[in-house]
Formats: C-alpha cells, sequence, structure tokens
C-alpha cells in the first residue's frame, strides 16, 4: 500500500513538472514573429566611398606694384601710371608724370632731362679740299657739330660758303640777292634736333656732280683759285623765321 502511494506521488510530481514545463513555452504567435523579424534587420554594408568637398575656386590674383608683372595703367613693368611710382631712365612712358628725374621723350622713353646752356651753336670740326693742278681747289667734304642748348626743338638748315682769307666770298658761287647778291657753296636741311642734344653731321662731296643726298642739296661747283689760304664760313638757320642763328668758320691752307 505504502508502495502505491509513494508512485502516486511521484506521477503527480511528473505531471506538474510537465504543465509548468509547457506553460513557460506558451507565446503570442505574433509576438514571436515580431521577434523574428527584429532580429533579421540586417544593416547595410559599410563602405570605404567617402563624397569628395567641393573645391572653392581659387581667387584671381591682385595686381599690384611688386608684382613684376605690366598691368594696372602702368607705362612699364611696375611703374608709371597713376597707381605705380615714376619710372626710371630709359623706361616706357606717356608722360613726363611716368618719368623720374627725366622726362618723356618723342619715342615715349623716360630720359634724363638735358643738360641746358642756354645757346644753340654751330661748330666745324673738319673742312677736307680737292687741289685741281696745284693752283685751284674746291671743297669737297665739311663736317660739323650743333648743340641745341635750349629747352625747344630745334628746326634749321645750314649754308655753307666759301671765302678768301680776307673774308670775301668767292663771286664765281653763284649769284642771288641774298649776302650781297651771291648764294652759298651748299646748303643742307637738318633733321629736327630736340632740345639739349648735340649732333654732328657730315657733308661729302669728292666729286663734280654730287649724289649722296639726304636732305642736302649742293650745286656743281667749278675750282677756285684761293691762294694760299680759304676759308669755309658754316651758317645755322632757323626755319621759323629766325634767321642766322650761328655762324662758325674755319681756315684752310692749300
Amino acid at each position: 500500500m505504502e508502495r502505491t502511494i509513494y508512485l502516486v506521488i511521484i506521477g503527480i510530481l511528473a505531471m506538474l513538472l510537465i504543465f509548468s514545463y509547457l506553460g513557460d513555452n506558451d507565446c503570442d504567435p505574433d509576438e514571436v514573429t515580431d521577434d523574428v523579424e527584429e532580429d533579421t534587420d540586417v544593416a547595410p554594408p559599410e563602405t570605404n566611398e567617402t563624397e569628395e568637398p567641393e573645391v572653392e575656386p581659387e581667387p584671381e590674383p591682385t595686381e599690384t606694384c611688386l608684382d613684376g608683372i605690366k598691368n594696372q595703367d602702368e607705362t612699364d613693368v611696375d611703374c608709371g601710371g597713376s597707381s605705380c611710382n615714376s619710372c626710371d631712365e630709359g623706361k616706357d612712358c606717356e608722360l613726363n608724370s611716368d618719368c623720374r628725374e627725366a622726362v618723356c621723350n618723342d619715342d615715349m622713353i623716360c630720359k634724363a632731362s638735358p643738360d641746358l646752356s642756354g645757346e644753340r651753336t654751330i661748330k666745324i670740326t673738319n673742312v677736307d679740299f680737292i687741289e685741281n693742278d696745284g693752283s685751284t681747289a674746291k671743297v669737297s667734304e665739311v663736317s660739323f657739330r650743333i648743340d641745341n642748348g635750349v629747352d625747344e626743338i630745334l628746326s634749321a638748315r645750314v649754308e655753307i660758303w666759301v671765302k678768301t682769307d680776307d673774308a670775301l666770298y668767292y663771286l664765281a658761287q653763284p649769284m642771288d640777292e641774298e649776302e650781297d647778291g651771291e648764294n652759298p657753296y651748299g646748303e643742307y636741311s637738318l633733321p629736327l634736333i630736340p632740345a639739349g642734344e648735340k649732333r654732328s653731321y657730315t657733308v661729302d662731296r669728292d666729286s663734280d656732280s654730287y649724289s649722296s643726298g639726304y636732305l642736302f642739296s649742293i650745286p656743281t661747283g667749278a675750282y677756285y683759285d684761293p691762294g694760299d689760304d680759304f676759308i669755309v664760313e658754316v651758317k645755322l638757320i632757323g626755319k621759323t623765321g629766325e634767321g642766322i642763328i650761328d655762324t662758325a668758320t674755319y681756315a684752310v691752307n692749300v
């Protein structure tokens, strides 16, 4: 009898254990589905790709008077114009104000201000002549230098005269109403000479027919009998009604 009671108790305990186990696993099927769905949410795979940031365009460089470039309203590199310092001698310019201690010349180049003497002068530097039979001669070449020492362009011509040693003009020179009825031995029309400039010229004539001619006209001349000496005279004459500006003489010994 006692054995039967033990078996019944063991059976009851076994049934309780079974019911207890079944109670713990009893759940709502919808909850199970939600849990599964939550568990199956997979994060997207990570990648190494990154977005490139937008690059701002570089600003244009600022133009200055120290950038080694001719810009703004400069007349030469980093000088001249309204913004930069004035230019040194030899630099390009448009106005005198573009130049430092210089002037803007006709070639649009800064050039040092001329040292003006206040005078315009002519000096004969050499005379060559041709002898004929040892008794007559004529001038073949005259060299002279002109100094324009005033602050304005010189527009002028020169007249070449041949005189006896006692300063009388040779009457063999063509006759005219000028210079006591005589014409010069030759004439030379000068290029314009800028203020403060010195210029040298040579008039050649080594044959009876003169055929060189930069702005030069000289008549075919005869041989003269100058005696032992004669004088060449060169007159600097203004083209603007100034008349004779200066005269130079040169004594020649035959």
